[in-house]
This record gives structure tokens, C-alpha cells and sequence, in this order.
């Protein structure tokens, strides 16, 4: 794998991370004026679930793909 696909990864999960502490802290705080307990309950769990999923399975995934 390359350098630059490897900073691309990461850097994909860490937008990953940082969209559920934004919306957790929304949730908490009350910064948006909607109700946001939703993406609470379903979104956040969701994309903690898939970065976790990703980061467990992807990188050794991605090493054993030969493109040719």
C-alpha cells in the first residue's frame, strides 16, 4: 500500500470520528435547533460500528489486493 493511500485511509476515519463527537456533541449541548436525538440513536452508533469495522478489516485487506 501506498504512502498516499494510507494518508487517505486515515484520514477517512478521522472525518469519521470527528462527524460522531460533532453530533454527540450537538446532541448533548443543544446547539442545533432541531431535534438531533435520531442521529443520537441511529447515526452515531452506525458510524462508530463502520470505523471500527474499516479499521479493523481494512488495512490488511487492502494489502492483499494485487491490481493486475
Amino acid at each position: 500500500m501506498s504512502k498516499t493511500s494510507y494518508t487517505l485511509i486515515v484520514f477517512y476515519l478521522l472525518c469519521h470520528v470527528l462527524a460522531s463527537i460533532v453530533y454527540i456533541l450537538m446532541a448533548v449541548t443543544g446547539m442545533a435547533d432541531q431535534d438531533v436525538s435520531a442521529l443520537l440513536i441511529f447515526v452515531v452508533p452506525a458510524l462508530t460500528g463502520f470505523t471500527l469495522l474499516v479499521w479493523n478489516a481494512g488495512f490488511s485487506a487492502i494489502r492483499r489486493i494485487s491490481f493486475s
